[in-house]
């Protein structure tokens, strides 16, 4: 069997009683970071295999899996932080999986988007953009696309660029709201409103959850 499990954004003690034991009988584990997956285990006190299933490899990292599977290993899927299949490799393997017939099972867990729409208020609908693309033109456009739907937008987004990202915002949608969510669940997590050019400033720290109030909404 195969097995997608969320596993705790930041706070190790957010794993679920299922979820450890899905690990525990796991004969294998997928992970993006070694170095963060052996820091959740060792928590823990699991000790099991591991291999990649990462974006740059994603092809023969799925064909691993399948192999496995096929084998009769039991193998569980993680990501960094999270829901696999949220904005990481993992929605490849369950459309492959999908398209090959092969059953698997999803173990939920913690979960950033679900998180911030809880913390920011945002009322439905809403649209997760996920991470915005690296290139800035294709960033603007993508903006552009639902900026006028007049609806709530959820984005990730890393240390390095969210600056850049609330420049633009303040450059297309001044005059909306916006909740920047940083570290959740982490020692030093971080909620904050207000207007994109109120929330910009020199450098940023952790990883970040940007929300997109629509008109009207996030006073």
């Amino acid at each position: 069997m195969i097995y997608l499990v969320g596993t705790p954004l930041g706070n190790l003690e957010d794993i679920t009683l299922r979820a450890i034991r899905v690990l525990q009988e796991a004969d294998v584990i997928a992970c993006e970071s070694k170095e963060k997956a052996l820091k959740l285990l060792s928590h823990l006190q699991v000790k099991k295999p591991l291999i990649y299933l990462r974006e740059s490899s994603r092809t023969s990292d799925v064909n691993r899996i399948i192999e496995l599977h096929q084998q009769g290993k039991i193998v569980v899927v993680t990501t960094d932080a999270g829901m696999p299949g949220i904005s990481d490799p993992g929605a490849y393997l369950v459309r492959q999986l999908n398209a090959a017939g092969i059953p698997f099972t999803v173990v939920p867990g913690p979960s950033a988007l679900c998180m911030a729409v809880t913390i920011s208020g945002l009322d439905e609908p809403w649209v997760f953009l996920g991470f915005l693309p690296l290139k800035e033109g294709k960033r603007r456009r993508e903006l552009e696309k639902f900026l006028p739907l007049n609806i709530g937008l959820v984005i990730y987004e890393g240390p390095h660029r969210v600056g850049k990202l609330l420049s633009l915002l303040n450059e297309l949608c001044p005059e909306r709201k916006v909740a920047l969510l940083r570290e959740l669940t982490k020692l030093h997590e971080e909620v904050v409103v207000g207007y994109p050019h109120e929330l910009i400033k020199d450098s940023y720290k952790g990883e970040f959850v940007v929300v997109v109030y629509p008109p009207q909404q996030g006073e």
